[in-house]
C-alpha cells in the first residue's frame, strides 16, 4: 500500500506542479509584473526545473530500493511537461496585460486620490491626450469632405474652384497640425513635471516611447511636404487657368512647358500623398494593436 501511495503522491506532484506554472506566468504577465515574453521564457525555465528536479529526487529514492523509476512515469513527465510548456508560451501571449494607468485614465477616480504622485502624473496625461483626441475627433466629425475632390478633373475648373479647394484643404491641414501641437504641448508639460517627481520613470517612459515618437514624427514631416506640395500645385494651377481647361472631363493644356509642370507637381503630390497616409495607416494599425494588447480593444 505504501508503495502505491507514494506514486500516487509522484503523480499528484507531477501534476499539480506542471499546472502550478502556467497559472502562475499568466497571472504574472496580466497583472503587469512580467512582459509577454518574460514571462513565458521563466515559466518554460521554471518547467525545466521542477522536472528535473523531480526526476532526480524520484531516480535516487528508486536508487536505494534497488528499483528504476517506471517507463510510464517517465513518459508521463515528458508529456505533462510538453503540455505545460505549450499551455506556458499560450498563456502568456493570448491572456492581455492589465493596465492600471488605463483603468484609473477612464475611471472617475480624482488625481489627488492617486497615489503615488508618478501614477497620477501618467494617469494625467492620458486623460489629457485621450480628451485632445475626443475634440479633434468632434471637429473632424463636423468637417465636410473637401468638394470637388482633391486631385479630380473638376478641382481645377476655374480659379474660383481652385480657391475654395486650397481653402478647404488648409483648414483640414490646419486642424490636424493644431492637434498635433496640443498632443506635443501635453507631453512636454507631463515631462516636466515627471522630471520633477521620477526621473528614473521618466527615462524608461521615454525609452518606450522612442517608435512611436519617431514614427509620429515621420508622419508629421511627410503631412508637412504633402501640404508645402499640393498647395504650390493648386497655386499653380490658379496662376495659369487660361492655360489649363476643363473639356469633356479631361484637362486641356495651351501648351507642352505648362503641362509638363502641372503633370510634374501632380505626379510629386499625389505620391507624397501616398507616402503620408501609407505611414499614417501603419501608425493607426499599431495602435490598434497596443490598445488590444492593455485590454481597451476586444480581440478578433
Amino acid at each position: 500500500m505504501t508503495s502505491v501511495s507514494r506514486k500516487n503522491l509522484d503523480w499528484l506532484v507531477l501534476i499539480v506542479g506542471n499546472l502550478t506554472v502556467p497559472v502562475m506566468v499568466a497571472w504574472k504577465h496580466h497583472a503587469g509584473e512580467a512582459t509577454q515574453t518574460v514571462a513565458s521564457v521563466s515559466g518554460l525555465v521554471s518547467l525545466l526545473v521542477l522536472n528535473s528536479v523531480l526526476i532526480t529526487a524520484i531516480h535516487f529514492r528508486e536508487k536505494r530500493k534497488n528499483e528504476v523509476i517506471p517507463r510510464g512515469f517517465v513518459i508521463g513527465v515528458v508529456g505533462f511537461a510538453l503540455f505545460s510548456a505549450s499551455l506556458t508560451v499560450i498563456s502568456a501571449y493570448s491572456i492581455p496585460e492589465r493596465n492600471d494607468y488605463v483603468e484609473l485614465a477612464f475611471s472617475g477616480v480624482p488625481l489627488d486620490q492617486i497615489h503615488p504622485q508618478q501614477k497620477a502624473l501618467v494617469v494625467d496625461l492620458l486623460r489629457r491626450t485621450a480628451a485632445n483626441s475626443r475634440d479633434y475627433e468632434h471637429l473632424a466629425a463636423q468637417t465636410k469632405p473637401i468638394s470637388p475632390q482633391l486631385y479630380s478633373v473638376e478641382s481645377f475648373a476655374s480659379e474660383s474652384v481652385i480657391r475654395s479647394v486650397l481653402e478647404e484643404y488648409g483648414k483640414a491641414n490646419a486642424a490636424d497640425f493644431a492637434y498635433h501641437k496640443e498632443q506635443e504641448q501635453t507631453m512636454d508639460e507631463f515631462r516636466d513635471k515627471m522630471m520633477t517627481v521620477d526621473p528614473s520613470y521618466l527615462k524608461s517612459f521615454e525609452a518606450g516611447r522612442q517608435e512611436q515618437e519617431t514614427q509620429e514624427a515621420k508622419i508629421l514631416q511627410l503631412q508637412q511636404e504633402c501640404s508645402t506640395a499640393t498647395t504650390a500645385l493648386y497655386n499653380y494651377a490658379g496662376t495659369h487657368t487660361k492655360d489649363i481647361t476643363v473639356k469633356d472631363g479631361q484637362l486641356r493644356f495651351a501648351n507642352d512647358a505648362v503641362q509638363t509642370e502641372f503633370s510634374r507637381q501632380l505626379e510629386g503630390s499625389k505620391t507624397m500623398y501616398e507616402r503620408w497616409q501609407g505611414a499614417l495607416q501603419e501608425s493607426v494599425r499599431r495602435q490598434q494593436q497596443l490598445r488590444k494588447n492593455v485590454g481597451l480593444l476586444p480581440n478578433s
